[in-house]
């Protein structure tokens, strides 16, 4: 994860109303101190709630759960926040306030968001998007300003997922209500946001200036906070362009900002472009120590900084000689990236049952609204036939008639059932179908390559044929996301994705792993037929080249082979770790999981 996704959650703002009944302290005096001052709030707050009548003033304590909320998720206390956000929000009901009752179902969110639950927490902001459009509480301005907020983070979330383009519809529109509301800090936050994405889509060049345009914004109204926010940001536009002592100076500002405001987030992640500045400017020794000291600053609290960081030390460890070192920190990296993988997989799987609860609640509901029609008509027509039968012969063409006519509608409802019935059984055959593969390259997913693998797997213990892993990754494609965008990104994946698969057979399989990252189960093949296809393919690569937005670029990928006995974890381990000796020894190959040493060198 980048410094710029760890300092998202930092600029979500939710609170300047004052309170109602005013306890002690003034709203605007807790909310300065939050900033500047969070042990000692904490300890007020816990007296004012304590001194409070919750009875006869709900709306005073609702507000002081709220503040000690936020103080709570800034200070990484996701458990207690999460209380009082849930007491908050209960106290919210109580007053029958709408417009609070939204600002509790989004603080929930954020702390939702902050710990990488992002399914959760855009259910979150969507509940308060909707109950704000539905309310007709305040005024327009005052309304226009909340959805601001609401939009603001749910363009984060999608920040956090990396869907830059989503992101940016709704920081766009965050940026227009807050213009509406006529409220100078939420413009701040929403430009500062659109400026995130409008970097990582048309460029760090573009978005620059929104930066500067965010920080110029925030001094001008006295935010501290949102000044060294944006300034940690200008940071690392600047060196994403090269400007590296222009950066180098702004991120020695921005560190002495954030620190003396207390802001663990940004601390790491200043530190850590700090630590990449010194790396590009050749001083490993200082960069170690930068990259260091954010290790310290993440652990705990931005789970994907610390993978960075990791990755980080192990390659400027690797230039300094320092194999032992190197290889702590890579094996941190593949352990971290392991329970991650896990973490998704487990979320995807928990997704996919949902769905398919629903899907199976939905169809379960339509057959009963049909079987009821049905049981209406088949009643309908035992009352016309015992009308026909008192009347007499006399009615039996009136019953007769009656009785076809039931007919009719029972038979029109059970071909109406019947092709319901089809239709579902296509809608679940095609939810299975996207269920397992990935929706950008069309390969399988993790999940289905999981499944597969086994069966391949049980079948190779039966014959005693080899199988053998090759987990392959896309050379500098963050340079290429960097300078040409996300969508080039993309099209350099499906265009890998077409050769690799063209090369296999059909009793191979392949699937996307995780962002550039490709494994393969070569059937009935051990290591060395394993090197020959992988070497075909590379070569076939070095004679191709890929067209995206107007531009021919070489694609390469380094290739880390390894057998597969019974444990498919193990064996993708190697060759993870033998595919990241490939990068060290210069990228554009294949590296065999035997041919690593114990400290990573060559043997």
């Amino acid at each position: 994860m980048k410094v710029t996704s760890a300092l998202l959650v930092c600029v979500w703002l939710l609170s300047t109303t004052l309170l109602s009944a005013e306890p002690q302290h003034s709203l605007e005096e807790l909310n300065a101190m939050r900033r500047t001052d969070p042990v000692a709030l904490l300890q007020i707050l816990d007296e004012e709630l304590a001194a409070v009548d919750d009875r006869t003033d709900r709306l005073t304590v609702a507000h002081l759960h709220r503040l000690r909320s936020q103080t709570f998720r800034d200070q990484g206390d996701y458990d207690s926040a999460r209380k009082d956000a849930i007491a908050f929000e209960e106290k919210a009901r109580a007053l029958d306030d709408l417009v609070l009752r939204s600002q509790a179902i989004m603080l929930h969110g954020t702390i939702e968001a902050e710990q990488n639950k992002l399914t959760t927490a855009l259910d979150k902001f969507h509940e308060a998007r909707r109950i704000l459009e539905n309310s007709d509480q305040g005024t327009e301005s005052d309304r226009a300003g909340e959805l601001s907020m609401v939009n603001t983070a749910i363009g984060v979330t999608h920040n956090f997922a990396y869907d830059f383009e989503r992101a940016r519809h709704y920081y766009e529109e965050a940026l227009r209500l807050a213009r509406v509301a006529e409220n100078e800090g939420l413009v701040m936050t929403a430009l500062g946001n659109l400026a995130l994405a409008v970097s990582e889509i048309d460029g760090p060049e573009v978005g620059l200036p929104m930066h500067r345009e965010a920080l110029e914004l925030s001094q001008q109204q006295g935010d501290l906070h949102g000044e060294a926010l944006q300034r940690a940001l200008i940071c690392e536009r600047l060196l994403q362009v090269g400007r590296l002592d222009e950066a180098r100076s702004t991120c020695l500002v921005a560190l002495e900002q954030v620190s003396d405001l207390g802001l663990t987030r940004p601390l790491a992640g200043t530190r850590m472009t700090l630590g990449r500045i010194s790396r590009e400017r050749g001083d490993l020794s200082e960069a170690v120590e930068f990259f260091e000291l954010a290790l310290d600053d993440a652990a705990g609290v931005v789970p994907g900084v610390v993978l960075e960081l990791h990755k980080e030390l192990s390659e400027v460890n690797q230039e300094m000689g320092n194999a032992e070192q190197a290889l702590h920190h890579l094996r941190f990296l593949v352990t971290l990236r392991d329970e991650a993988r896990t973490s998704e997989r487990q979320a995807l799987i928990e997704e996919l049952e949902v769905k398919y609860e629903v899907e199976q609640h939905e169809r379960q509901l339509e057959l009963m609204r049909l079987d009821a029609q049905l049981r209406e008509v088949q009643l309908r027509q035992r009352t016309y036939l015992l009308l026909a039968t008192a009347i007499g012969l006399a009615f039996a063409c009136f019953a007769a008639l009656a009785a076809w006519r039931g007919y009719r509608i029972k038979a029109g409802l059970e071909r109406t059932l019947d092709a319901r019935n089809q239709d579902l059984e296509l809608a679940v055959e095609e939810i299975g179908r996207l269920a397992r593969t990935d929706s950008l390259t069309g390969l399988l997913n993790r999940r289905a390559f999981d499944e597969l693998a086994a069966d391949q797997m049980a079948r190779a213990r039966r014959s005693g044929q080899p199988l053998t892993i090759v987990l392959a990754d896309i050379d500098q494609f963050k340079e290429l996301n960097d300078g040409l965008g996300h969508q080039a990104g993309d099209e350099t994946l499906k265009w890998i994705s077409n050769q690799i698969s063209s090369f296999l057979r059909e009793t191979d399989l392949v699937c996307r792993w995780g962002g550039e990252e490709f494994l393969y189960l070569l059937d009935n093949s051990d290591v060395d037929a394993a090197r020959t296809a992988v070497e075909r393919l590379r070569s076939h690569l070095a004679g191709r080249v890929c067209r995206v937005k107007g531009t021919s670029i070489s694609v390469t990928l380094t290739y880390g082979i390894a057998p597969l006995d019974d444990n498919l974890d193990a064996a993708v381990y190697e060759a993870d770790a033998a595919m990241y000796e490939g990068k060290r020894r210069g990228r554009d190959r294949m590296v065999i999981a035997g041919d690593i040493g114990p400290a990573g060198s060559e043997t």
